[in-house]
């Protein structure tokens, strides 16, 4: 059994704003991710922004946040493996100690609940159609 403990982390990256890159970038994200044994707990595209100044000639990008777990001893080469990917506009890695995770765990949790309510409000608030009745002449 493997006892190498695993650290948490939040992984920010940034990508062309252009949806063919971003869809590239976020494929080699996950190739590299898997090649490096990283565990992904969460994903979120955060959308395209308009970032402060240009990077890479890039007026605006596409951030995507991923929590992770993954052997402190990988992390060096898992940065320099992103380093080298010229479609990666810039990334960054927080790691996150335990309270950290409970919270967003914790937070992750209700708001899969919150999702949930919203759905069967939305659901139930739908009227159903009823079949028109037939007029007569």
């Amino acid at each position: 059994m493997n006892d190498i403990k695993k650290t948490s982390y939040e992984a920010f990256f940034l990508v062309s704003a252009n949806e063919a890159v971003a869809a590239k970038s976020v494929k080699k994200i996950q190739e590299i991710f898997e090649e490096y044994q990283v565990e992904i707990t969460r994903e979120e595209a955060l959308g395209i922004k308009t970032l402060a100044y240009p990077v890479e000639k890039n007026s605006t990008g596409k951030y995507y946040l991923y929590y992770i777990q993954l052997e402190p001893s990988k992390m060096d080469a898992l940065r320099k493996e992103l380093r080298l990917q010229e479609d990666i506009l810039r990334f960054m890695f927080i790691a996150l100690d335990k309270k950290a995770t409970k919270f967003l765990d914790e937070k992750h949790i209700a708001d899969i609940e919150k999702k949930k309510v919203a759905e069967a409000a939305s659901a139930a608030s739908v009227p159903e159609t009823a079949p028109a009745a037939e007029e007569t002449l």
